[in-house]
């Protein structure tokens, strides 16, 4: 998912999708997520938790502060 994300959004910095550079370089030994990865599979996960069944559409108003405190290594 990782590189499929990078491929789509342009976004192939070495720390995403080199995995041997990242061993060596990165200080997580690791590639990592794209932070806007996380961000957008958070409209899949709340569909598959909950449904709100009396409205018919629902609009992305934005995120305000949206930090990326943590990385998601990739596993």
């Amino acid at each position: 998912m990782i590189d499929d994300f990078a491929n789509a959004t342009l976004d192939k910095q070495w720390i995403h999708v080199d995995e041997k550079r990242a061993a060596k370089e990165s200080p997580f030994k690791s590639t990592i997520a794209h932070g806007f990865m996380s961000v957008a599979m958070i409209s899949k996960l709340l569909e598959d938790s909950f449904s709100i069944k009396s409205i018919k559409m629902g609009l992305n108003y934005g995120l305000n502060k949206v930090r990326f405190p943590n990385p998601v290594p990739r596993k």
